[in-house]
């Protein structure tokens, strides 16, 4: 009414909904003169519900990857290697990390099933859980009863041990729903795996390049985790290369530099271009140039 621009920041969309909600939440969308979407899913519903892609504008999601950043380049190798033999043991297997709140919605029992999986298939690995909540007790006799070596660690707050884990981790795996557990890992180097269910999925699963920094499995078929497990800790590129990838998908696009200037655009009334940030990344680069310079 007053001529200001409104643009709303949303989760926007993960499916196309029927009924009533539906019709709600397009009719309120449409009193914006724009949307600020953390995913391209989003984007996509949106065009079918008849938005105009100009006026969604996918700006990501990100943590605070300057401290991550910082913490990553402090990390003594000698330490991760002590840190990996603490929490996997002496093996050479493959570590395995989730990172989240201990609770059904992230299926982790269908990890520790994975796990047991790999161990039936001679490719035993060994897990690593972070974080507490409601499922632990039921999670600690399930790896029990299935024979899989699993520590827990429980909640930690403290970012560099956060980093340690992450980096003594050949993957990070969180089965269900992974949010910014997947911008924690890769700003680490760690690839991910989730599930390829866009429609329960949270925005910041499309950091994931399928063979590139982790995978996207079948979702809740445990046979498929598995394999994608063990073909990740197989690959020698997935070990090196895959982790540069990770970090680099970080800085080129899920961190706060790059999405203050796709706000930027948006409230100054540019369109909406899926390809600006590629075009002109990684943004994060150009910043710390600019002030070094």
């Amino acid at each position: 009414l007053r001529g200001k621009r409104v643009l709303f920041w949303t989760h926007g969309w993960q499916k196309r909904e029927p009924g009533l909600k539906g019709k709600f939440r397009n009719a309120f969308y449409r009193l914006a003169h724009g949307l600020l979407l953390y995913g391209h899913n989003a984007k996509c519903v949106g065009l079918g519900c008849g938005f105009d892609a100009d006026r969604m504008h996918v700006i990501y999601n990100s943590l605070d990857y300057r401290t991550q950043e910082r913490v990553r380049n402090s990390l003594d190798p000698d330490a991760i290697a002590t840190r990996r033999r603490e929490v996997y043991g002496e093996g050479d297997q493959p570590a395995v990390m989730a990172i989240t709140r201990l609770q059904p919605a992230k299926k982790l029992d269908l990890l520790i099933g994975a796990a047991a999986e790999c161990e039936k298939r001679g490719h035993p690995i060994s897990l690593l859980f972070v974080g507490d909540g409601p499922d632990r007790g039921r999670l600690e006799a399930l790896a029990r009863e299935r024979g899989v070596r699993a520590h827990f660690l429980g909640a930690v707050y403290e970012e560099k041990t956060i980093a340690e884990c992450l980096a003594a981790s050949d993957l990070c795996v969180i089965p269900g729903p992974a949010g910014l557990t997947v911008m924690h890992s890769l700003a680490y180097g760690t690839p991910f795996i989730t599930n390829d269910d866009a429609t329960s999925q949270m925005p910041e699963y499309e950091a994931v390049v399928q063979g590139v920094n982790g995978a996207l499995y079948r979702a809740w078929e445990v046979g498929d985790l598995a394999s994608h497990i063990l073909s990740c800790t197989e690959s020698a590129g997935m070990r090196g290369r895959g982790r540069e990838k990770s970090i680099e998908i970080i800085e080129r696009f899920f961190n706060p530099v790059t999405q203050r200037v796709l706000i930027d655009r948006a409230v100054s009334g540019h369109k909406a271009d899926d390809l600006w940030a590629a075009w002109h990344g990684p943004l994060y680069r150009a910043a710390d140039s600019e002030r070094d310079g």
